[in-house]
């Protein structure tokens, strides 16, 4: 009799422990599938490759990471008129239209509650074309956990950011919290910016081809988050 209570104890213990086990995997997968990114992304100035940059990304996370992605563009001088209107329109979300090109979804948002109706569809990764120097209330709305400043160190392009950083001041501080990233950063224009500005500053990774993103060209956008 003793040997028969036993083996039922061992046996109901391990039942738990794999129900135990499997409900902890089940936990674990769900709380994976609700993790979602949010990037934002803007420029000093117009013309700093912001929209390539999030093309760039959203590549890397559909191409490496195999996760679904969706783009939004507010700013309609860093997009086209044609540039969304030339894919395929996947479907109709309430007051949105999301098009699709290569597996990547794009939406256009005009508006704080079309941005916010956008960031409620259910994408592992959000990634916010946010133009120059966006409004409080754009990135309150957008809630994006890193981001990222564009824009170059040249001679002819330095004052651009000597104004992007003024206009911080007085119309958005939370822009202060952005990582900056330049193209061909060299060692005296880094410690230039970085004395100036208090902030430290990386060298953006080139891209050739955002639709064509090489494995490497991928792995260092990915780093960058």
């Amino acid at each position: 009799l003793l040997k028969q209570q036993k083996k039922k104890i061992v046996s109901a213990n391990i039942i738990w422990r794999r129900k135990g086990v499997r409900y902890y995997q089940k936990v674990r997968k769900n709380l994976f599938q609700n993790r979602r990114e949010k990037i934002g992304i803007c420029g000093v100035s117009h013309g700093m490759g912001v929209t390539s940059l999030v093309l760039s990304f959203a590549a890397a996370f559909v191409g490496r990471k195999k996760e679904n992605c969706l783009c939004i563009f507010m700013d309609r001088d860093s997009v086209q008129m044609n540039f969304l209107e030339a894919y395929d329109v996947v479907k109709f979300c309430g007051n949105l239209v999301l098009y699709q090109k290569d597996k990547i979804d794009y939406v256009f948002c005009s508006g704080l509650e079309e941005i916010k109706e956008a960031a409620k569809l259910a994408y592992d990764v959000l990634l916010y074309d946010l133009g120059v120097l966006p409004e409080k209330m754009l990135l309150e709305a957008t809630d994006v956990e890193s981001l990222f400043i564009i824009g170059s160190l040249r001679p002819w392009c330095y004052h651009n950011y000597q104004f992007f950083f003024s206009n911080c001041y007085q119309k958005n501080q939370d822009m202060l919290q952005g990582k900056c990233y330049a193209l061909g950063l060299n060692m005296q224009e880094k410690m230039r910016f970085e004395k100036e500005f208090g902030k430290c500053i990386k060298e953006l990774p080139y891209i050739n081809n955002p639709w064509k993103l090489t494995r490497l060209e991928a792995e260092a956008l990915l780093q960058m988050c």
